[in-house]
C-alpha cells in the first residue's frame, strides 16, 4: 500500500493551486452544483482510499492560509457490508460490522453524507443482476431473528439495510460529548432515513417529483415489482422503521450521469472524460433529475480499490472545483 502522501497527482497538499487541464468545456453559471454519489459501501477495499483522497482535498489551503471550501460527497451504503460474506444466509460477522462501522464513522466525521441503499442490493449471485422478485426471504435470503417482524417483501430489504447502519450510528462510543459531535450523529441518522437510492433503477421521489427510469421493460413482472417497491418505500410507512421517521417520506435520489472506470484510459483521459460528461449533462434537456442547475454523478465504492484509482477520483473533483462548479451532498439537492 502506498503512503497517503503518494496519493496526490496534481494537487499540492498545502495549496489550493490547481490548473484545469481538460481544455475548453462548459463554463459554470452561478448556482451550478455537482452532487457526487457513491453506492454500495462502506467497503474495506474502496472506502479508505476515497476518504484519504477527500481528506487531502479538504485539507488544502490557499495562498493566504485559508482552508479551501470542503467537498461533501454522498454515500449510499448497503447493509451487507455490516454483515459479511455470508449475508444471504443471515450469518453475520462481528468483524465485518465493526470494520464497516469504523468506515461509516470516519465518513460522517469527515463531513460527508450517508443514505440508504438496501440490505442485499437484490443481487442474484447466479446472474449478478438485480431481481426484486427472486432475491427476498425466505427462499433466497435468510433473515436474522431480530428482523423477523420487519417483513419479507422487497421493501423490507431497504429497512433491514438501514437498520444495520442505524445500529452502527447509534453506538455512543463513536462520538464525543461535544454538541458538534452529537449534532453530527443526529444529522447522520436523519439523513439515513430521509434519503434512499434504489438498486438498478434510476428513481426520483421528491416533493412534486415522481420519475422512474431504467425499468427492465423486457421483464414486465420485475418492472412492476420494482415500481411498486419504490413507491412503497418512498411513502415511508414501513414495518420496523424507527418511530421518529414512520410515515415520513423516504426521498429517492436517482442520478444524471454515471462513472465506470475505463481501464483503457490514461488517468488524464479518464479524468477529462468524466468531467466532460458531467458538464455536458447540465445542458442535456433529457437528464433524469429535476434540478436545472444540478447534476448527480453516480459511481461505486468498489471501483476505487487503490491509490491510483482514488487519485483519478480526486483529480475529477479538483478539476470541477477549479472550473468554478460547486460540489455538495444530496441532502442539499436543489431543484
Amino acid at each position: 500500500m502506498f503512503p497517503v502522501s503518494a496519493l496526490l497527482l496534481a494537487i499540492a497538499a498545502t495549496t489550493q493551486a490547481y490548473t484545469p487541464s481538460c481544455g475548453a468545456l462548459r463554463a459554470p453559471k452561478a448556482g451550478d452544483t455537482v452532487y457526487i454519489s457513491i453506492d454500495d459501501g462502506p467497503g474495506s477495499l474502496g472506502r479508505p482510499f476515497l476518504l484519504d483522497a477527500l481528506d487531502q482535498l479538504n485539507s488544502r489551503t490557499d495562498a493566504d492560509g485559508t482552508r479551501v471550501t470542503p467537498v461533501a460527497v454522498s454515500f449510499f451504503d448497503c447493509g451487507y457490508n455490516f454483515c459479511g460474506d455470508n449475508f444471504r444466509q443471515g450469518n453475520c460477522s462481528t468483524y465485518a460490522f465493526e470494520n464497516a462501522q469504523q468506515l461509516l464513522a470516519r465518513t460522517i466525521k469527515a463531513g460527508h453524507m450517508v443514505g440508504a441503499h438496501t440490505d442485499t442490493h437484490f443481487t442474484d449471485p447466479t446472474t449478478y443482476q438485480c431481481d426484486y422478485i427472486k432475491m427476498i426471504p425466505p427462499t433466497q435470503i435468510q433473515v436474522e431473528p431480530k428482523f423477523a417482524a420487519c417483513g419479507t417483501d422487497a421493501a423490507s430489504d431497504f429497512v433491514r439495510g438501514a437498520l444495520r447502519i442505524d445500529q452502527a450510528l447509534r453506538d455512543p462510543y463513536l462520538w464525543g460529548s461535544s454538541k458538534a459531535e452529537v449534532a453530527r450523529q443526529h444529522q447522520a441518522i436523519q439523513n439515513l432515513w430521509s434519503f434512499v437510492r434504489t438498486p438498478c433503477t434510476n428513481a426520483w421521489r421528491l416533493p412534486g417529483v415522481n420519475k422512474t427510469i431504467g425499468l427492465p421493460s423486457w421483464l414486465p413482472a420485475e418492472s412492476a415489482a420494482r415500481l411498486a417497491t419504490i413507491d412503497q418505500v418512498s411513502a415511508g410507512s414501513l414495518a420496523c422503521r424507527p418511530p421518529a421517521f414512520q410515515g415520513k417520506p423516504w426521498h429517492a435520489i436517482g442520478w444524471d450521469a454515471e462513472w465506470w472506470l475505463n481501464p483503457a484510459n490514461s488517468p488524464e483521459q479518464e479524468k477529462c472524460t468524466v468531467v466532460a460528461n458531467v458538464l455536458n449533462t447540465f445542458e442535456n434537456p433529457a437528464k433524469a433529475g429535476p434540478g436545472n442547475q444540478s447534476v448527480v454523478l453516480l459511481t461505486h465504492d468498489w471501483l476505487f480499490t487503490d491509490y491510483d484509482k482514488a487519485a483519478i477520483f480526486q483529480n475529477v473533483v479538483a478539476e470541477l472545483q477549479a472550473r468554478g462548479y460547486a460540489l455538495s451532498s444530496v441532502d442539499k439537492y436543489k431543484y
